[in-house]
């Protein structure tokens, strides 16, 4: 799990921008005022 400081959305120092990463996945979260997630899933090589 990562969290960003970069993005830091209001300047509130609440973690605004997040990901949780695999061997085959990214899943990334950015928040407020919803919350956006993209998700990247790729075959093992």
């Amino acid at each position: 799990m990562a969290f960003f400081k970069q993005g830091d959305i209001g300047e509130d120092g609440v973690w605004d921008v997040w990901q949780l990463e695999g061997p085959t996945m990214v899943w990334y979260f950015r928040g407020e005022p919803h919350v956006h997630t993209w998700v990247h899933v790729r075959e093992s090589v």
